[in-house]
């Protein structure tokens, strides 16, 4: 069989191999059934590994994401909670909890969710004592124990050094986002801050798939999983900026190195 070059194809013979290969696309992609229920899901295989470690450990820091943000400059606290909202909003794991029902574990997908952000206010102490109560905060934060029953699954506090310094502590369950998670979550918190502080009218449209359709589509695609060359292709589409359920290893245990001024006012 001799092969020639697709640029001395005639257009007849171009149409034919685009029919083919759209045939083949066609043939090759698996749909994905609607749940029946949009606020109850089946665990995906990493929750499910995840939310067993949890049973035979409560209580365990072990799967617990933490990031810290240092905020510079005059801090705009409306701003802030509201783009925190924004983001729980707009991601769906954000908003899941995890029950029995019978003896089957279930994604639980709340309609809505404020999440609290709580103000500690280190600014009274001295300076030489206050980073290092900065500190012990964060740590503790960090091991506090999340209930994957009743949630939420993501908590934020906001620690108080100066009027001009703050640190935003944000720690979520690895059952419910992942390292690429963790990176979506900051750049869209920068996003909506800055244009909440500026006193501009903003919304983001809510995500439609979340970790309910990770269920589906490794329940429907046998060949699906989570890390694989389908599932890497996907996080790479512009389109899926989207956080997802992380994978059943152990995180890294490590506070996010961040400066930003996007929610504090200039003036």
């Amino acid at each position: 069989m001799t092969s020639e070059p697709i640029a001395t194809f005639s257009s007849a013979k171009l149409a034919l191999l685009e029919m083919t290969l759209k045939k083949q696309r066609r043939g090759g992609a698996q749909s994905i059934p609607r749940a029946a229920n949009r606020e109850s899901a089946l665990l995906s295989h990493s929750q499910q590994g995840l939310w067993v470690l949890n049973r035979l450990m409560p209580g365990s820091s072990i799967y617990h994401t933490p990031t810290a943000a240092r905020l510079t400059g005059k801090l705009d606290f409306a701003a802030l909670q509201q783009a925190l909202d924004c983001i729980v909003a707009r991601h769906q794991a954000l908003r899941t909890t995890f029950s029995l029902i019978g003896e089957t574990p279930r994604q639980i997908i709340a309609p809505q969710l404020s999440l609290e952000l709580p103000l500690i206010d280190l600014s009274g102490l001295p300076e030489a004592e206050r980073e290092a109560e900065a500190q012990r905060r964060l740590k503790q934060e960090a091991m506090r124990p999340f209930d994957l029953s009743r949630g939420p699954l993501i908590r934020a506090v906001l620690l108080r050094l100066t009027s001009s310094e703050h640190f935003l502590v944000v720690t979520t369950h690895h059952i419910v986002t992942d390292g690429w998670s963790v990176g979506i979550f900051h750049q869209e918190l920068t996003r909506a801050g800055r244009r909440l502080s500026a006193n501009f009218r903003f919304s983001m449209p809510i995500m439609p798939n979340g970790s309910a359709r990770v269920s589906r589509v490794q329940r429907t695609n046998r060949s699906f999983r989570i890390g694989s060359s389908n599932s890497q292709r996907c996080r790479r589409c512009s389109s899926c900026r989207e956080i997802i359920p992380g994978q059943t290893r152990r995180p890294i245990k490590r506070f996010a190195a961040r400066n930003t001024r996007s929610l504090c006012r200039n003036n």
